[in-house]
């Protein structure tokens, strides 16, 4: 079994990854933070704090201009700040006062994130796991919900996306290599589905490529 975290499969001309890294680090175009409906970022080792810190203060005043708290389960769109991102669309995943509903709460999110994306003509996104800990959901299902409701869109609706990639870190450890390499035997079950999917989606994959080659290989 290998200690690296990465299993990718492809839904016709758009690549979905899992990997073991820092989401700020990436090069996308656009990256998702999650929070709750206030945007207060109270946990500090959380993917909202990492990304604050690694943005600066323009997301945070952008954000204000919107009204909160938000809907639970909606996205608001800012500027990335420092980020070599263009925007970062603020998913609102957890209430203190509400009981997650993670079944109907990721479908919701991921459409939502995937058509602010279509609408900004994103071509790399990324995103962290939505939701596992507070909601107590084991971190593989959460992912493979995602990955699931990710595809599906991917298939049905229009979009500029060549490249979705759920992002898994932990911050603040000082062995990476040990912590990937637990990862990766934890979410074993996503290494196994992805694989599956590969395989399912292959005649998708190239029934839809034939368009494209006649149009040119573009949208």
């Amino acid at each position: 079994m290998t200690d690296r975290l990465d299993y990718n499969f492809q839904v016709v001309e758009t690549t979905i990854r899992v990997i073991y890294a820092d989401i700020t680090r990436l090069e996308v175009d656009a990256l998702v933070s999650t929070d709750d409906v206030h945007l207060s970022r109270v946990e500090p080792n959380g993917v909202a704090a990492a990304i604050r810190a690694a943005a600066g203060d323009l997301p945070r005043d952008d954000a204000r201009k919107h009204a909160l708290p938000a809907p639970l389960g909606s996205v608001l769109v800012t500027s990335a700040g420092r980020l070599g991102a263009k925007y970062i669309l603020h998913a609102m995943t957890f209430e203190y006062s509400a009981r997650l509903d993670v079944e109907s709460l990721i479908p919701q999110v991921v459409r939502r994130v995937l058509e602010l994306a279509a609408a900004l003509r994103v071509e790399r996104l990324a995103l962290p796991v939505l939701t596992s800990g507070r909601a107590g959901v084991p971190k593989a299902e959460v992912i493979m919900r995602m990955a699931r409701s990710l595809a599906c869109f991917l298939v049905a609706e229009p979009h500029t996306l060549r490249e979705v990639t759920i992002a898994i870190y932990k911050g603040g450890t000082p062995d990476h290599a040990e912590i990937e390499r637990k990862r990766a035997a934890d979410l074993a079950p996503v290494r196994d589905q992805v694989a599956t999917w590969a395989v399912e989606t292959a005649p998708i994959n190239i029934a839809g490529a034939a368009p494209a080659a006649a149009r040119g290989g573009g949208r």
